[in-house]
């Protein structure tokens, strides 16, 4: 898969005795600019998001197709804040689409999902 050029390797410390072993991660980075790579193949408008006067807010905002996903992107095995996980709640509340991931995968199915793109040239194929 393409997207695994991209992954940097981390040693895991294992209980004594044990046989230490490599493991792949993803960077929150390198995640973000695989997200902008995609978008933009899928022919889908994203931007960065911040907003200095409310914490906690999605890191991208994903439009196309009359449609709008605002997305949290996480480091590997990492989870939204509890603040974060508020935000996405208050997004979605008002009925718009929000979400998380921690991985490439996750990230390209709930954009194709979102945006209905089907699943060719994605990482599932």
């Amino acid at each position: 898969m393409a997207y695994e050029n991209n992954l940097t390797e981390t040693m895991v410390r294992l209980p004594a005795g044990a046989r230490m072993e490599k493991r792949l991660e993803m960077s929150e980075s390198k995640l973000e600019s695989q997200i902008v790579t995609l978008c933009s193949k899928l022919g889908l408008l994203t931007y960065k998001f911040s907003s200095p006067s409310q914490r906690g807010v999605p890191d991208r905002v994903i439009m196309g197709r009359g449609r709008v996903l605002f997305l949290e992107l996480k480091n590997a095995g990492c989870k939204p804040t509890r603040l974060q996980e508020r935000e996405l709640e208050r997004i979605k509340k008002v009925g718009i689409s929000a979400g998380w991931a921690d991985n490439y995968k996750d990230a390209d199915l709930m954009i194709r999902h979102k945006f209905h793109h089907p699943l060719e040239d994605s990482c599932f194929r």
